[in-house]
């Protein structure tokens, strides 16, 4: 009866081994970097083509646990480096007023945005006449013409501009050596104009001389040049002084007197002020002022 048993137990171990090895069944993990799998509750190994549990000596390994919580966020990597420079803009619109005058011939360069010019312009003042040789007062200069434009443009437009000459004094003397004054000069800018005034001009003989008129323009806004005084007939009389220049512009020259005692005249003030008259007995008269120009955008 005891021998029975025993080999009754024998038999049953033999089994349970068999069935351990056909519930993992067979493996090939033949190119695989992980030899190890799990059937849910063991890690099991693949050893000599057999899927067998992982034993320690603490028993089989169980599987995974749950994935554990996210770590804290590393240290912020230093900045990296700078990006290329982008284009640079277009320029802005011009700002605040821009002036510039002229006192002599030039050119002016329309500036990059330009498209419109304040323009303005004097012509120049003329000149004043001399003394006759008996103290008969003579004639001043009429003043310049004055005027102001829009003026449409384009960048870059190149306009001339002639500024208006003085008109030169006139000799005195008597009759025969007086030599009338000189008319002042046309002042431009591209097409606009501005005329100069005219000089005192001598009748001869010992008459008093005649005062010379003011200047034109053809400007939007226009404004004469005032005339020069005239000499008055006889002795000791005090003309009129040179015409004042248009808009504003430079003072006509005071006009000499043959009194006692005798005062002399003045030249012509700046911009196209026309030029006074001599004051002592053949005494030559006083220049007018040479005109301007004024741009502004």
């Amino acid at each position: 009866m005891r021998k029975i048993l025993l080999t009754a137990v024998l038999l049953i171990g033999l089994t349970s081994c068999r069935m351990g090895a056909e519930i993992w069944g067979s493996c090939d993990v033949a190119g695989s970097a992980d030899p190890t799998g799990t059937d849910g509750t063991n890690l099991l190994i693949c050893r000599d083509g057999v899927w067998t549990p992982i034993v320690t000596p603490h028993g089989p390994v169980g599987r995974p646990g749950a994935t554990g919580a996210v770590g804290t966020a590393g240290t912020v990597g230093a900045p990296g480096v700078s990006g290329t420079a982008g284009t640079t803009g277009t320029p802005g619109a011009s700002g605040g007023l821009h002036l510039q005058a002229f006192d002599a011939n030039a050119t002016f360069t329309v500036p990059a945005g330009v498209t419109t010019l304040v323009v303005e312009l004097w012509g120049g003042g003329g000149g004043g006449a001399g003394t006759a040789s008996n103290g008969a007062p003579l004639g001043s200069g009429g003043g310049g013409g004055y005027g102001k434009a829009s003026v449409s443009v384009a960048p870059g437009d190149v306009i001339p501009i002639t500024i208006g000459a003085a008109g030169v004094a006139g000799t005195g003397g008597n009759g025969s050596t007086q030599v009338s004054a000189g008319d002042g000069g046309t002042t431009t800018f591209g097409s606009l104009q501005a005329t100069g005034g005219a000089g005192a001009r001598v009748p001869g003989g010992s008459s008093a001389a005649m005062g010379g008129a003011g200047g034109t323009s053809n400007a939007t806004i226009a404004v004469n040049g005032s005339p020069g005084g005239s000499g008055a007939d006889g002795f000791g009389s005090a003309p009129d002084g040179g015409g004042d220049a248009g808009g504003g512009g430079g003072q006509g020259g005071l006009g000499g007197c043959s009194c006692n005692p005798a005062t002399p005249g003045s030249a012509g003030i700046a911009p196209g002020g026309g030029g006074g008259s001599g004051g002592s007995p053949s005494v030559n008269g006083f220049a007018g002022a040479a005109g301007r120009v004024v741009v502004s955008w």
